[in-house]
């Protein structure tokens, strides 16, 4: 299988371990900012982060 990318990520709601179990629109963020995969990256403003993880 091919790895997993921007492009090809499974996006559904709530915390995902990797990219390969889908991504939230938050962890899709920090995949394309370039950080490590998480909810809460740094490129994103606090505000606009904390309504999307709602």
């Amino acid at each position: 299988m091919s790895p997993v990318s921007y492009q090809t990520i499974k996006l559904s709601k709530g915390k995902h371990t990797s990219p390969e179990d889908g991504a939230c629109v938050m962890e899709l963020a920090s995949m394309l900012s370039g950080e490590p995969f998480t909810d809460h990256p740094a490129s994103v403003c606090p505000v606009i982060g904390s309504f999307l993880r709602s």
